[in-house]
């Protein structure tokens, strides 16, 4: 029963807060006396609220009011706000009881809240509140009024807060809403009338002063408007054709063969698209011929179908008979063909230019020099012109046949415009010849687009309205009428237009029909409130605001906004309107008329008041408006006389004057009315400059606002179709707007998914959701699929109901990829970790293995032990040094596949001799741990050659190979290679342990080893094979295995038989004869580290002749200065001066002496960089005895 109680008072406050509108309608809010009346309203409809409350104990009472005074405060301002609150305050005091603190509390707080609101609204120049807004507020309120009541006597507290509280932050807030979403409609509803009435003036303005004639008609070809410059040229007035066919009214005759052609507008309705005829003759209604050239273009709406045409002409008889005769005097040649207005040109068959005037010259910025002799092709701008047509218009012209064409030149400086081209036969110098004449044509293209882009404009204003709109003439006949009124009366547009609007208007009313016309031509507005009949002939009860307006053919009608008011009719009865309130809405504000002479004098005037005047009249009758007016209002007058009584045009303008220290804006219109005397007929739009000012910076903000919103944003109405996008919504879909507006979910995207998105839609439309957040995965036009949060809200329509709803799009496609990412590397991290950490581990105890036989042998070589058995010692130690290398380079190589580019050397290589030499190299291993090592013969293949990294694919095999040996302990290894066209396929098969199948993916990643192998405490890093990968895949390659758990594995390597480029590289030739002495060779040794040096004397020892001794890269240089050595050993680390820079000066000095690098460097790229600095060859450390003497000998053994 509580809930009930206060919903009814809370639905009669809804139903009083509607009549706020009314009367802001009529008292504007911003001024003074709407505040006050906006406040006695809203104080009034407080107090009914109290007289009629949900009572919980004498004294202690809850009704609407902290809505009402807080809305009244956020919309009408703090005279409006305070107004109610005082009103309501002092009627709670006056009531009395227990609860009386709480409920002025309550009343103040609400009004606090209110203006809080409103100031930070004026702050923000917000132009619309946002739903949210209003709910906040609501809620703001209501949780204070809460809080008040533990202002109530304390034993009603608890009961209170239990009966009401539900109610008090669930239903009040929502009220607010409610009645603060009315209040919205009835401003945007205000903005929306101004914003059409502006447009239909612009629409309507351009028309009648376009200088050429332009005639407009509907889709079927019926003349709709026709400005005076086409009412002087075919001679008919607007009223006489209006709503003929053009075809019936206009005769259009071919200008050569006097046959007819047919009417262009016609041509553009088969068309639909733009029709620029030849020159032809219009036969007006006097029955004469007049040359025209012309052009027509379809009128497409906001939805791209075509309404209608357009048809502009002009009368082209002065500028023929100007052209013959300039042509036919040779005399006056020259004059002449420079005094044609518009461009002219005289052309060979060719087309090449024989010789210009100025205007040619002016309108391209060319000199003359550059004209003659070239065709037109140089003037034409790139892709816009077919220049076939254009030769075959010269020809038609040589032929005798005068053509007239658009043609779309280019400038010197780059412009593009269009120009009018007539063409026309003649002689020059007694050679044949064409003269064609053009004209810029850039304005009259503009004022096109300007006619169109106005019309529709207005067009969509006009059915836009969320009220409806008619216009009819002063009999009654509806002229035309809205869609939005049609829709409320169930009739069709054609149904009504032509008819008396007495067809919707009940029998006993349509007397007062013509009284209410005649009202309205007196008063020039009429507010009324009148019922009318339905097409079923359902009463409606509509509100009226009629205006005097100047129809486009000079006339006057009425314009008619009609709201439907049929639902609220009964909360107006309860409002009692006084009369002098009723003479105030309908009054208006009268135009000025003021008469000039040719003297500029004013000669009479008319205004309802004279105060509305700049000075009395006795000031200014009589005399010149230079004694009268400010100067350059004055100067401006003049020049507007003048021309008005020159040309006889409808001329008008704007000004702006101070009168009183206050800046005020003028619209003045003015016509010849007599031979020697004009009127002017002047209105003050001081309010609509200002209106237009505010409409234009809000909308450019809401404009700006929208685009620069960096999320993806759209919204639709109801039907789902797209009604607008921002900048990011196009950008991230790679959409123009007329890929997307007007079109729904079905036509963008797949059916599935426009129907998932489309039944997600109609759970906002149905009111079911108020938001929605969806994380979706959306496939872009491109095939890109992105991650996105899709949020959806409702928004409003006019009436209050759900219209559509608002979209935003977060792309949220990087965070998922980052997050799967972070996850990805932190898995990856966890596992790299824990490999690492074993493969540090088993790295410490593979490099402590080899480091303890070297230590431990070479300790035991100082012990007394027979000769035999230190070489056994001696061998220990180099296979454990071999083994250390080993575990150093597969380090170095992982590091080096990470950080750089290893380079190919490709060469050509027999496959047999490769496995051969892998077959003796590692038999003795085999034969030592008694297995069984085969290399299967490739007898099926006649080529055994291959052209690839040779090095490379022995190093992986050989890897391979080590691995069986390592991982087999009984049975064999057998190795061999098959050949097709396209690849090289290796393989290694063993007997061994064999790879467990969930090991297999992993075991050629890096510090991967599998379970068995460390069980069995078999050597290995978990390497190996990891680098074998990343070799192959240098080479374009691939490795892939097969293994069976204690039956063993076959690891295959895959090289592709054309995928490397050749380069050339020479071999060094291993000297059988290394211990022939070379005693007449001196020999430089740079070497820093003394032990070094020591151990490349003791290899040299008796090999070579007299051995010299340099510490750094500059006492080398010293000494070779000095002494002309045979070889030069250089080391490439030293300090100070290094080995390349060394190097690079001592080839300088010594092109022929040979040097020979030393380094503990091993990369490719570093070998390379010694090679080019001057090194024959480059040795790396450990540095073998047979290395070394080879290249010697490679150097001096012959």
């Amino acid at each position: 029963m509580l809930l009930l109680d206060l919903i009814y008072n809370l639905a009669v406050l809804v139903a009083i807060s509607v009549l706020s509108g009314f009367i802001d309608q009529r008292f504007n809010r911003k001024l003074f006396a709407g505040q006050i009346l906006q406040g006695l309203l809203f104080g009034t409809t407080a107090i009914i609220g109290i007289l009629n409350p949900f009572v919980l104990t004498e004294g202690i009472i809850f009704d609407g009011r902290s809505i009402i005074i807080s809305l009244s405060a956020l919309f009408f301002g703090p005279v409006s706000g305070i107004i109610s609150a005082l009103m309501a305050g002092l009627f709670r005091v006056y009531i009395g009881g227990g609860g009386t603190l709480t409920g002025v509390l309550v009343v103040f707080a609400s009004l606090l809240i209110g203006l809080a609101f409103f100031y930070y609204r004026k702050h923000r120049n917000l132009e619309k509140i946002k739903i949210i807004t209003l709910l906040m507020m609501g809620v703001f309120v209501h949780i204070v009024m809460m809080v008040l009541m533990f202002t109530l006597p304390s034993s009603f507290r608890s009961e209170a807060m239990h009966l009401i509280g539900f109610t008090v932050l669930g239903v009040y807030p929502v009220v607010t809403v409610i009645i603060g979403k009315i209040l919205l409609d009835q401003e945007l509803n205000q903005r929306l009338f101004a914003q059409l009435s502006e447009s239909e003036k612009l629409f309507r303005t351009t028309l009648y002063s376009i200088g050429d004639g332009v005639i407009t008609t509907d889709i079927n070809g019926v003349i709709m408007q026709v400005n005076p410059a086409a009412e002087v040229i075919t001679g008919f007035k607007e009223e006489d054709i209006t709503g003929k066919p053009i075809g019936s009214v206009l005769t259009l005759l071919d200008e050569f063969t006097d046959t007819l052609v047919e009417n262009p507008v016609e041509l553009v309705i088969k068309r639909k698209k733009n029709v620029s005829l030849e020159p032809f003759l219009l036969v007006n209604a006097q029955g004469d011929k007049i040359p025209v050239a012309d052009s027509a273009a379809p009128i497409f709406n906001s939805k791209n179908e075509m309404t209608g045409v357009v048809m502009v002409f002009r009368d082209r008889s002065n500028e023929l008979e100007q052209h013959i005769q300039a042509l036919n005097s040779a005399k006056s040649y020259r004059s002449l063909f420079n005094s044609i207005k518009g461009a002219a040109y005289v052309q060979d068959r060719e087309g090449r230019f024989l010789d210009v005037n100025e205007e040619a010259l002016k309108l391209y910025g060319y000199p003359k020099e550059r004209f003659i002799g070239s065709t037109p092709e140089f003037l034409s701008a790139p892709g816009m012109n077919n220049l076939d047509e254009l030769k075959e218009n010269i020809d038609a012209a040589f032929n005798g046949l005068a053509r007239q064409f658009e043609f779309w030149g280019q400038k010197r400086n780059g412009e593009i415009f269009p120009k009018e081209v007539s063409l026309f036969n003649t002689t020059y110098f007694n050679q044949e010849a064409i003269i064609a004449i053009a004209h810029d044509i850039s304005e009259r293209k503009k004022v096109e687009k300007t006619l169109r882009i106005s019309e529709e404009r207005y067009r969509i204003l006009f059915n836009a309205s969320p009220v409806g709109v008619i216009l009819e003439d002063l009999d009654g006949k509806i002229l035309e009428i809205n869609k939005t009124f049609c829709d409320e009366y169930g009739y069709q547009a054609e149904e009504l237009i032509g008819k008396n609007i007495e067809i919707i208007v009940p029998e006993k009313f349509r007397p007062n029909v013509k009284r209410n016309i005649q009202s309205i031509i007196q008063n020039k507005v009429l507010h009324s409130r009148v019922e009318s009949l339905s097409k079923n002939n359902e009463i409606r009860v509509a509100e009226l605001i009629e205006t005097l307006v100047t129809l486009p053919d000079g006339e006057r009608g009425v314009l008619s906004i009609s709201k439907n008011i049929t639902e609220q009719v009964f909360a107006e009865q309860t409002l009692k309107k006084s009369e002098s309130r009723n003479k105030a809405i309908i009054s208006a504000i009268p135009d000025l008329f003021f008469r000039f002479d040719k003297e500029m004098r004013f000669i009479d005037y008319f205004a309802e008041k004279s105060t509305l005047l700049y000075v009395q009249p006795e000031a200014f009758i009589g005399k010149s408006i230079f004694d009268v007016l400010p100067p350059n209002l004055a100067i401006l007058t003049k020049e507007k006389v003048m021309l008005s009584l020159e040309t006889g045009e409808i001329i008008q303008y704007e000004y702006d004057l101070k009168i009183n220290g206050v800046q005020h804006w003028f619209d003045a219109r003015m016509v010849k009315s007599g031979d020697e005397e004009v009127l002017v007929i002047v209105r003050n739009i001081t309010d609509r400059k200002v209106s237009e000012l505010e409409i234009h910076q809000q909308t450019e903000f809401i404009e700006t606002l929208l685009e620069s919103i960096p999320s993806p944003l759209f919204y639709m109405n109801r039907k789902g179709v797209f009604l607008g996008t921002n900048k990011a919504f196009r950008d991230f879909y790679d959409y123009e707007k007329q890929d997307i507006h007007g079109k729904t979910l079905a036509d963008i995207e797949a059916p599935e998914i426009a129907q998932r998105n489309m039944e997600s839609d109609q759970q906002i439309f149905d009111g079911l959701q108020e938001i929605q957040s969806l994380e979706r995965t959306i496939t872009l036009p491109s095939g890109e699929k992105k991650n996105v949060i899709l949020t959806k809200s409702p928004f409003p329509d006019a009436s209050g109901n759900i219209g559509g709803l608002i979209g935003i799009i977060v792309d949220i496609t990087a965070r998922k990829r980052m997050e799967e990412e972070l996850k990805n590397a932190k898995e990856k991290a966890e596992e790299s970790d824990r490999l690492k950490t074993s493969f540090l581990n088993n790295l410490n105890h593979e490099i402590r293995t080899p480091l303890n036989a070297i230590v431990g042998f070479s300790d035991l070589l100082f012990d007394d032990y027979p000769e035999e058995q230190k070489r056994v010692f001696v061998d220990t130690i180099n296979n454990n040094s071999d083994q250390l290398l080993r575990i150093i380079d597969d380090v170095l190589a992982v590091s080096r596949l990470d950080s750089e580019k290893i380079p190919l050397e490709p060469e050509f290589f027999d496959l047999d001799e490769l496995l051969n030499d892998l077959h003796i190299t590692f038999l003795l291993v085999c034969q030592k741990k008694s297995l069984d090592f085969k290399m299967d013969a490739a007898t099926s293949i006649s080529d055994h050659k291959l052209y690839a990294d040779k090095g490379k694919i022995r190093q992986i095999i050989a890897g391979f190979i080590n691995n069986a040996i390592k991982y087999t302990k009984t049975g064999g290894i057998n190795i061999g290679y098959t050949k097709t066209h396209e690849k090289v396929r290796f393989y290694v098969k063993d007997t061994g342990i064999g790879i467990l199948l969930e090991e297999q993916p992993r075991i050629f990643e890096r510090f991967f080893r599998g379970d068995e192998p460390q069980i069995e405490a078999i050597r290995g890093n978990g390497l190996g094979l990891s680098i074998a990968l990343g070799l192959a895949e240098l080479m374009n390659g691939k490795i892939f295995l097969e293994s069976e758990k204690n039956i063993g594995s076959t690891f295959y390597l895959d090289i592709p038989t054309s995928s490397h480029v050749f380069i050339e590289h020479k071999d060094i030739t291993t000297h059988k004869n290394l211990n022939k002495a070379l005693p007449e060779l001196s020999v430089l040794i740079v070497e820093d580290e003394k032990d070094n040096f020591e151990y490349l004397l003791a290899l040299l020892k008796g090999h070579v002749g007299e051995i010299t001794h340099a510490r750094t890269g500059f006492e080398a240089i010293q000494k070779v200065k000095k002494n002309a050595f045979d070889l030069v050993l250089m080391d490439i680390k030293m300090p100070g001066m290094d080995g390349y820079d060394a190097m690079k000066q001592i080839v300088t000095l010594f092109p022929d002496m040979p040097i020979i690098a030393q380094t503990a460097y091993s990369q490719p790229d570093e070998i390379k960089q010694a090679l080019a600095a001057g090194a024959k060859y480059c040795l790396i450390k450990p540095i073998e005895k047979e290395s070394l003497l080879s290249m010697i000998h490679q150097l001096y053994g012959s």
